[in-house]
């Protein structure tokens, strides 16, 4: 077996694992809240979106410097480094008395992680350029599979034994993750021996040259806004049900599972085809399909008269938020040599992290200030301007319809 297929095998593993750990508390974050002693609905809406926003935060700083220490040191140490980050810190979740305490380990874990990022370039580096988007693709797949089952599962356990258990399977799915990746992945350098010279000084240039790019720059911006947008969603959907349609408390956190594991099942069967499309037609094309499709879905939420519905809009909104992020990937990867690829996937990722803190935090305000019908309308708006920035922006570079050659070499 090829030293691209055993990395990849062992990469999609690792992803599924820690994606069903990472996304199992999502659905009852608020009501664990509610047990650490946050009573007051508006002032728990506040700190989920707190929570939610501790990691990709401190990910979103962080990630960039480690894609380009992983980009001089090696890929696998990266990834290692990231999933033992989760083990430690959301298995440490599970013990806290306080919100705060929930909060500082979330932020910790955002220093360390990025598993999604470091196991991306490991990938990526040994794929050739007119395969990206189909390999991220299916990458994508075992990440969402992970992000489908996770939160019935977390459900499921959260019901039966309690919150803090799901924490510790968390941890323990990492560790798996860890493990396999240890034994099996392997490090791919075609593009020269890791320069350890001046080392601050060239993690420093080689992000300065990636972000340089004008491509590169509006492709960070229109990712920001997509996981913004998604991101408002986060804190407020549970509440909403339990609001909206009169559910108990119980039923409200099994309906708040299938909501969000219905984006990611939709993801898990599309994906994959978005990926090769977008190889085949361009990424910017397939983006904008996408985010503009996925515009309409938002406006679609505020109409569902009951739980069920509402779910069956946010699958069919689904399969075109499958294309996103492997035409977002592979323009990432055809825009940056190979020696720069972990600065530009973490770029990519720092984005929607940033992206996703802001969300968040953003999420549950607004919804305490407006209503929850408020956010879908801002969302709607987000993935509007994603598209028509793409548009403008990045899509010429990335197409290979619009793609000028440069002459040749004299």
């Amino acid at each position: 077996m090829s030293d691209a297929r055993r990395n990849f095998l062992a990469i999609y593993s690792s992803h599924l694992a820690t994606a069903i750990g990472m996304s199992a508390f999502i659905p009852f974050l608020p009501f664990y809240l509610e047990e650490l002693g946050i009573e007051d609905e508006a002032t728990r809406l506040i700190w989920a979106g707190l929570v939610f926003a501790g990691a990709p935060a401190m990910a979103s700083m962080m990630g960039p410097v480690w894609g380009a220490l992983g980009d001089r040191f090696g890929r696998k140490m990266m990834v290692l480094r990231s999933l033992a980050s989760v083990a430690l810190f959301v298995g440490a979740m599970g013990f806290v008395t306080a919100a705060w305490q929930l909060l500082a380990l979330r932020l910790v874990q955002g220093v360390f992680s990025g598993f999604v990022a470091a196991g991306n370039t490991l990938v990526s580096v040994g794929t050739p350029d007119d395969r990206q988007g189909t390999v991220l693709g299916q990458l994508q797949t075992g990440l969402l599979f992970g992000l489908a089952l996770g939160p019935v599962f977390g459900g499921w356990v959260g019901d039966e034994l309690g919150y803090r258990p799901v924490f510790f399977v968390t941890a323990g799915l990492a560790a798996t993750a860890f493990a396999v990746v240890a034994l099996f992945a392997r490090e791919v350098r075609d593009d020269g021996p890791p320069d350890t010279r001046g080392l601050a000084r060239g993690i420093g240039a080689d992000l300065r040259a990636t972000v340089a790019r004008r491509p590169i720059r509006h492709l960070l911006g229109s990712l920001f806004l997509f996981r913004a947008a998604l991101s408002l969603m986060l804190p407020i959907l549970p509440v909403y049900l339990l609001e909206t349609f009169d559910l108990p408390k119980a039923q409200a956190g099994r309906w708040s599972s299938w909501l969000f594991s219905a984006v990611a099942i939709a993801v898990l069967f599309f994906s994959s085809a978005w990926g090769r499309r977008a190889d085949r037609v361009g990424p910017g094309r397939t983006f904008v399909v996408c985010t503009t499709v996925s515009a309409v879905g938002f406006l679609l939420y505020g109409l569902a008269t009951s739980a069920l519905l509402l779910v069956t809009v946010r699958a069919a909104q689904g399969i075109f938020i499958a294309g996103i992020l492997p035409a977002a990937y592979a323009a990432a990867a055809r825009l940056t040599p190979r020696r720069q690829r972990g600065s530009s996937i973490a770029l990519t990722q720092s984005s929607m992290q940033i992206a996703m803190a802001a969300g968040s935090t953003g999420g549950g305000a607004l919804a305490a200030a407006f209503g929850a019908h408020a956010v879908f309308w801002i969302a709607a708006g987000m993935f509007g301007i994603a598209a028509a920035q793409c548009h403008r922006g990045w899509r010429p570079a990335t197409d290979p319809a619009t793609e000028v050659a440069s002459p040749p070499s004299r």
